[in-house]
């Protein structure tokens, strides 16, 4: 059997290229030929090689195309100098995932790496803009060129990148063999003053829920199988209230302790697990409403 081949591909690695062979065709395509008839009818008229000719006029337009390339490439470095603004690229892999959005792909990154690298990020863009500004020795107009720059570019401060791993094939000898492609998804950039939002929000959750699921209409759909899982692991297969055992997950019920009913959210701190016959006897009620429930019988009997 043949060795499985794969090959990382990054369509987004090499940004220049297309753009240096697209200016190299349109030269060609604009110059090229005219240039060409120009050496032919000069050789015949002064008995010149035409195959020599021709290789002259080949060197001379590879090298005015390769300068006019760099100039291209020179003038746009100038612009983007002039936006620049310190960036943070964050690739998010979503491969073996259902299509997500922008706003739940930020949240998801933030929940598994934490809010340091958005916190440095934040602090190297007030260095930067503190640096700048002390490049320009008080001159008013230069401070307000720059910061009309800043507020201009500050969406540009945090770039994801979502991308996804696809198994293809490649035929050889009559066998194929598998090798990874990488396929670019989405590509967002969002602000500082975004990402805090996000923090403050995923905070005050203990980053247990993204911003989207906690106003999903149907809150039973947030509760997917992975969290039902790391819920039996957290409680050890154990009913909550009554301490039954279950490790083979007969009966096992996912219990939201604030019901759905009354605003409870599918989030990790508000799952529980329950025993069928604890999650049949207390339905849509809180734990406070069943001790209620049995004063009232109790004085009723009195």
């Amino acid at each position: 059997m043949g060795q499985q081949q794969k090959v990382d591909f990054n369509e987004t690695k090499h940004p220049y290229l297309w753009g240096s062979i697209t200016v190299f065709a349109a030269i060609g395509a604009i110059g090229g030929a005219p240039l060409l008839l120009f050496v032919i009818s000069y050789a015949e008229l002064h008995n010149i090689n035409i195959a020599t000719a021709i290789i002259v006029a080949i060197l001379v337009y590879v090298i005015f195309a390769f300068i006019v390339c760099m100039i291209i490439k020179g003038i746009s470095a100038i612009i983007n100098s002039r936006n620049y603004y310190p960036q943070k690229t964050i690739e998010y892999n979503i491969t073996n995932k259902r299509k997500i959005s922008a706003d739940t792909m930020v949240d998801n990154w933030i929940i598994q790496n934490g809010i340091e690298p958005v916190e440095l990020h934040i602090k190297d863009i007030e260095q930067w803009k503190k640096t700048k500004i002390d490049t320009f020795k008080g001159n008013a107009r230069k401070i307000e060129k720059f910061n009309a720059r800043c507020a201009l570019n500050k969406g540009k401060a945090f770039r994801f990148v979502s991308y996804r791993m696809q198994t293809r094939y490649q035929q050889v000898n009559y066998k194929k063999y598998p090798y990874q492609v990488r396929v670019n998804n989405e590509d967002v950039c969002v602000s500082e003053a975004f990402m805090l939002e996000r923090i403050d929000f995923l905070k005050k959750h203990d980053f247990n829920i993204t911003y989207n699921q906690y106003h999903a209409v149907d809150q039973r759909k947030v509760l997917t199988k992975s969290m039902r899982e790391q819920v039996k692991r957290r409680d050890n297969w154990t009913c909550q209230l009554c301490g039954k055992i279950m490790r083979d997950g007969v009966g096992l019920h996912i219990d939201h302790i604030v019901p759905i009913s009354r605003g409870g959210k599918s989030m990790l701190a508000n799952l529980r697990v329950l025993c069928s016959k604890c999650n049949g006897s207390k339905g849509g009620r809180l734990d406070g409403d069943e001790e209620r429930d049995d004063f009232y019988e109790k004085d009723e009997l009195y």
